[in-house]
């Protein structure tokens, strides 16, 4: 059964295997985002220079390096992207780091987190607003809201998706509000070593108002670690681990309250 062993701990004690806000110096390639602009690409017209769409399809996809995608929107915001369609982040080693839009700052011991960027799903036909196929990527100081959800390619409706992850993969600082479900790690593949929060103020993610869906649902992986992180206020299960697969991870840490079923669901574990 060890090697099947989840840990699961309510208060903070000795978080194991964790990170702090991840630094940002590895990234080489920088694309910027100056507009909120977005709309579904097609094979004619591609996506507009400028917009988070282009950072992540065509610079992204089409540079060897690893790629950082900083946020420089004129004007106090905080600036809404609505999203046409899903952002499927492929390559290794992307982050995306809505911190870095002006004016925008981490949560600290004494202040909530001051976001900026906001990724809006209820005009996406998708199902999901993000999808994290590549290992390695950052993801932080995003607003994911109002992704129901949908009849499309990904029918699931939550705000990100994590699949086909090797290891690395950093969710932390973000904050979901109003849609179907969180965060989802397994998402039709198996994802390992996913981190989402962290130790400190600064990294935790607050997910509230999931309509139909887990705060945070674990499926096939193993190393995932769920850590420090507010689920609260949700419709559903606060964080969910339903899949025999899942396996040697960590919940530990998080405030989870005042959800519509349980906290912590733990239901196969093989």
């Amino acid at each position: 059964m060890s090697s099947r062993r989840y840990l699961i701990a309510i208060s903070v004690a000795v978080l194991t295997n964790l990170v702090t806000l991840v630094p940002l110096a590895r990234a080489t390639n920088t694309c910027v985002v100056t507009s909120t602009y977005d709309a579904a690409p097609t094979p004619e017209v591609g996506p507009a220079p400028g917009t988070l769409r282009y950072c992540i399809e065509i610079v992204d996809s089409t540079d060897a390096d690893d790629t950082l995608v900083d946020f420089d929107i004129p004007g106090t915001g905080p600036h809404t992207i609505q999203l046409a369609t899903c952002l499927t982040i492929g390559e290794d080693g992307t982050t995306v780091d809505g911190f870095s839009q002006p004016g925008a700052s981490p949560a600290s011991s004494t202040e909530d987190a001051l976001h900026k960027i906001i990724l809006d799903g209820s005009s996406n036909d998708c199902g999901v607003l993000l999808s994290l196929r590549g290992s390695d990527a950052i993801v932080r100081g995003l607003v994911l809201e109002n992704q129901s959800s949908a009849s499309g390619p990904v029918a699931h409706g939550y705000a990100i998706e994590v699949g086909n992850a090797t290891a690395g993969t950093v969710i932390q600082g973000n904050r979901f509000e109003a849609n179907a479900g969180g965060i989802e790690i397994g998402a039709g593949s198996a994802a390992d070593h996913v981190t989402v929060g962290g130790t400190t103020a600064a990294s935790r993610n607050v997910i509230t108002g999931c309509s139909t869906l887990s705060g945070i649902e674990i499926g096939p992986g193993e190393g995932n670690v769920i850590a420090g992180n507010h689920v609260v206020g949700n419709d559903h299960v606060g964080i969910s681990v339903t899949d025999p697969s899942s396996t040697e991870g960590e919940i530990i840490g998080n405030l989870v309250s005042a959800n519509g079923a349980e906290g912590i669901r733990v239901t196969s574990l093989g």
